[in-house]
C-alpha cells in the first residue's frame, strides 16, 4: 500500500545508520569494476591541484553502475595499453565496495560511473520541471517520488515502511502513474524528482531524518541480467 508521507511524523526518530547499515543496504547492488589477474580493482590517483604541502588525493576505484561503460573503458585501455591485457570486469556487490572502502587501511575512494542513460533523462526531467537555478551536474542519478508540498511517497509492506528509490526512472513511472490515476480526491499529485547516489551515502550516517533512513535502493533488472551474464548466472 503506498500512502501520504504525513504518516512519517509517528515514526521514531531514526538513529543516525552506521557503516554497516549503509553498507547492507548497498549489499543488493550490483557494480563492475576493472580488475588485474589478482582480483585487485584497477585505481587511479588524481595529480594535486591543492596548494602546496596539502593532503595527496587518494586513489580511486572505478565504480560502473553499468556493464557496457564498463566494458568500453576496459576495451579503449587495452587498445592504448598492451600492458592491460590481463585487466578484466567483476561483478560485486556495491555494500562490499563500500564496506572495502571503510577501512582505514584501504585509503581509497570511490569514483561512481553512472549509467549514461540516465544522467541524460534526469537533465531532461530537471529542465522539464524548469526550477530556476537547478541542473543536473554530476553523480549517479536516482528517482524518487514526492507529493508536491507534502514529502515523498513511502511503501508499507508487512509493518515496515520504506521510500522506494529508484536508479531507473521508467521503472518509477509506471508506479507515479499509478498513484496519481487512484490517489483520493483531494489529495496532492506525485511527480518524479532527482537525487543522487552520492548524497545518499554523504548524508545517511550524518542525517537523522525520518525518510532519508527509510530510503531503499531499487535496482533495475537489466542491471541484475547483465551481472548475472559476467557471473554465470550465479
Amino acid at each position: 500500500m503506498i500512502y501520504l508521507p504525513q504518516a512519517l511524523a509517528h515514526v521514531q526518530a531514526p538513529k543516525i545508520l552506521t557503516a554497516a547499515q549503509i553498507a547492507t543496504r548497498l549489499d543488493g547492488v550490483p557494480c563492475f569494476l576493472i580488475v588485474n589477474a589478482q582480483g585487485q580493482p584497477l585505481t587511479a590517483t588524481q595529480n594535486p591541484t591543492g596548494p602546496e604541502g596539502a593532503a595527496k588525493p587518494k586513489p580511486a576505484i572505478g565504480v560502473f553502475l553499468r556493464q557496457k561503460p564498463a566494458a568500453a573503458f576496459l576495451e579503449a585501455l587495452q587498445k592504448r595499453d598492451p600492458a592491460a591485457a590481463a585487466l578484466k570486469l567483476k561483478v560485486v556487490s556495491l555494500g562490499e565496495v563500500y564496506r572495502n572502502a571503510q577501512k582505514p587501511e584501504a585509503n581509497i575512494s570511490l569514483a561512481f560511473i553512472p549509467d549514461p542513460e540516465q544522467v541524460e533523462l534526469a537533465k531532461k526531467l530537471i529542465a522539464q520541471q524548469a526550477k530556476p537555478g537547478v541542473a543536473f551536474t554530476a553523480g549517479v542519478p536516482l528517482f524518487i517520488a514526492e507529493l508536491t508540498g507534502k514529502g515523498l511517497l513511502n511503501v508499507s509492506q508487512n509493518g515496515k515502511t520504506t521510500v522506494p528509490v529508484f536508479f531507473s526512472l521508467a521503472d518509477l513511472t509506471p508506479v507515479v502513474e499509478r498513484y496519481n490515476k487512484q490517489k483520493p480526491e483531494g489529495t496532492p499529485e506525485a511527480k518524479i524528482v532527482v537525487t543522487t547516489l552520492e548524497f545518499l551515502l554523504q548524508n545517511w550516517g550524518v542525517k537523522p531524518d525520518p525518510a532519508l533512513a527509510q530510503m531503499q535502493l531499487l535496482i533495475n533488472k537489466a542491471v541484475v541480467d547483465e551481472a548475472k551474464t559476467l557471473t554465470g548466472g550465479s
